[in-house]
């Protein structure tokens, strides 16, 4: 079984390195600077609770083309949801018949423009809940807790999974699931827009604030168009307001059961920033927003949200906004 990862960014690394760690015959797709990098110093895995895995690049082989794709048994795709309609077309009359695809993507909308744009292809989509930082040097952080949520798999295809340590849990309604997802990725801008490592972010009640407003004004608009999201973590969607807007000593407390980050942890829209590549606000806020229109509800804290994320990418650099200035900005849109 060859297994393409088509995306080689910090969550193709991390996934596709475990996978080729547990024995499977891996390709990545990605970018020359990553595979000068990747060929030079090999991939360095770590885990907030679990062991390194070091993995030379004799264990894996790294493309800047597409060729690699006509001999993938399975290809998992990560690449960013703007960067889907690029994917398709090179996906497109590349892959086996009866190859599977399993997308592993922020966002809810792609699964459906892949079963569009691909045909006599096994579509499979996934969920990724943890978070994974590129460290540099080649290393790939995973820096919180969770397992996969994918639609059934090969059993094959499941025991490389299990092996690579990447515990999965088969879901049939998966789009549900994503949009539970994008309840949790709403704070991928808010946790950019501090510059400060998720912990901190979250210990500060002003920034949960903020999260609570933009998903309450998401959970409004899911409401309206009959979207039940899936609890992804151990709160129900419902209760993410409520939970985010506790006082910092109560919430602590209960995020020790609930929430497992490290230091180090960050959003991929931070990284994105310090990468200088385009963020997936369009389709994270974006979404949001977008919902709002379609269904007839006004979304100014998203909006904002947007609007703030895509003037600190076009100035190159986090604002640094700190709680009580960042809760200040959306609080005043949810209040025109």
């Amino acid at each position: 079984m060859r297994i393409v990862i088509l995306g080689a960014g910090s969550i193709g690394c991390y996934v596709g390195g475990r996978l080729a760690a547990a024995g499977a015959t891996v390709s990545f797709i990605g970018r020359p600077r990553m595979q000068a990098l990747l060929n030079d110093k090999g991939l360095h895995l770590t885990h907030f609770n679990q062991s390194q895995i070091r993995l030379p690049s004799s264990q894996f082989d790294f493309h800047t083309d597409t060729d690699v794709l006509t001999e993938a048994d399975v290809v998992i795709l990560t690449v960013k949801s703007q960067d889907t309609a690029v994917a398709l077309k090179q996906l497109k009359n590349k892959l086996k018949a009866r190859a599977t695809l399993i997308s592993l993507q922020n966002g809810v909308g792609n699964l459906g423009r892949l079963k569009a744009g691909l045909s006599n292809v096994n579509i499979v989509g996934g969920m990724v809940p943890f978070n994974v930082v590129n460290r540099g040097l080649g290393r790939f952080h995973c820096g919180t807790e969770g397992e996969l949520c994918i639609q059934p798999l090969a059993s094959k295809l499941l025991e490389y999974f299990n092996k690579a340590g990447l515990p999965v849990k088969q879901v049939k309604d998966i789009e549900a699931v994503q949009w539970g997802k994008l309840l949790m990725n709403l704070n991928n801008a808010l946790n950019m827009l501090s510059g400060k490592p998720l912990q901190q972010q979250l210990a500060d009640r002003h920034y949960r604030r903020a999260l609570a407003l933009s998903i309450a004004e998401a959970l409004k608009c899911m409401d309206k168009a009959k979207i039940k999201p899936v609890r992804v973590g151990k709160v129900m969607p419902r209760l993410l307001p409520f939970v985010l807007r506790l006082p910092n000593q109560v919430f602590q407390l209960l995020a020790k059961g609930v929430l497992k980050l490290d230091p180090e942890a960050r959003s991929s829209m931070w990284e994105d920033l310090q990468a200088k590549r385009q963020p997936e606000i369009d389709y994270l806020n974006g979404a949001i927003v977008a919902l709002g229109k379609q269904v007839g509800i006004a979304t100014p804290v998203n909006l904002k949200v947007v609007q703030q994320v895509k003037k600190a990418f076009d100035a190159g650099d986090s604002p640094a906004l700190d709680g009580e200035r960042l809760l200040s900005i959306i609080a005043d849109a949810d209040r025109l």
